[in-house]
């Protein structure tokens, strides 16, 4: 098992060669003086330009380097999990590979998770991004972000972040969770803070974002609210609905028997009596949703050995140290 060390710094790449070029050694002159124990690790999400080769020559004359290449492009999700996979560090310190983070503000990243933060996220206060197809949008995304979650953070997609090891343990992430990741963390119970950082004009290739991701992001954050609210309890999701579906199809119907006995309206002809029906059936099939989901969900926990909750710290006595 490799050697714990004090930092990991993690940089999803694709087709960022050029970028690399220039951000690698800035972050070796930053790192170096620290007189910290330091890891660098590139994720070449399958890219298409000579990012592997820079990363293999590079890495010959600088032993913190290490360079992770995936067989094919599967996201910058992918691309971190992988990362978070390999990192040995007790801080981990996320960076876009397209240059744009400023490797000068680690220092001011670690001087704040010092403080007692979880997490600690860079806040692009002065972008440097074209404004209609790369601000706006983000401004959009941020929005909805802290809307849905009760997010505090106010640049939920600054690349550049420093988490503790701890909070990543057992995080798995899928699709295109990356952009949440700081909401999703605070929402399960990790101190987060903001500051601001430097942000750079991109000086070589292009974005790999813009208004085409809204529609993802927007579907995203529907995942992730079910996640921070429902994911332990689906049954009270899906009962809920049931519960009320079911009461109006019994109101329903009740309204249609009373009519036919009292006023003798033909129960046949009334519309009122299908609607009734399907909400019944509606109702009893979202129970049922919900009764197989918290099913699933009591298994995944059980089989997989996790657990519901977080512990934040413990106090105990040296023969109680070893209990779980």
């Amino acid at each position: 098992m490799p050697a714990a060390m004090d930092a990991t710094l993690l940089i999803p790449a694709r087709d960022e060669c050029e970028a690399l070029r220039t951000l690698l050694p800035e972050i070796r002159e930053v790192m170096d003086p620290l007189g910290i124990t330091y890891e660098v690790i590139v994720v070449d999400d399958g890219s298409r330009d000579e990012t592997w080769e820079l990363l293999r020559s590079l890495s010959s004359g600088w032993p913190n380097l290490t360079g992770i290449r995936l067989r094919k492009s599967a996201g910058q999700t992918a691309a971190l999990q992988a990362g978070f996979d390999y990192a040995c560090g007790e801080v981990i310190i996320t960076l876009d590979g397209d240059g744009q983070n400023d490797p000068k503000d680690i220092p001011v990243l670690l001087e704040k998770l010092a403080e007692g933060y979880d997490l600690v996220s860079g806040w692009r206060r002065d972008r440097k991004d074209k404004g209609f197809s790369r601000v706006l949008p983000s401004m959009i995304a941020n929005r909805f972000i802290r809307f849905w979650t009760g997010s505090r953070l106010r640049d939920q997609g600054c690349g550049l972040k420093a988490y503790r090891r701890p909070i990543l343990q057992g995080l798995s992430m899928l699709g295109d969770q990356h952009r949440y990741i700081a909401a999703l963390l605070e929402g399960l119970g990790a101190s987060v803070a903001e500051t601001p950082v430097n942000h750079r004009a991109r000086s070589t290739g292009r974005s790999h974002y813009g208004w085409g991701r809204v529609p993802r992001v927007l579907l995203d954050l529907l995942f992730l609210k079910f996640i921070l609210s429902y994911s332990l309890r689906p049954l009270h999701l899906f009962g809920g609905g049931g519960f009320l579906a079911l009461c109006a199809g019994f109101l329903a119907c009740l309204e249609v028997s009373y009519a036919k006995l009292v006023h003798q309206v033909p129960a046949a002809d009334r519309p009122l009596l299908l609607l009734g029906v399907l909400l019944l059936l509606v109702g009893m099939v979202l129970i049922t949703l919900g009764i197989l989901a918290e099913l699933l969900v009591r298994n995944y926990y059980q089989m997989g050995g996790m657990r519901s909750y977080w512990v934040k710290e413990r106090l105990a006595a040296d023969d109680q140290a070893d209990r779980p």
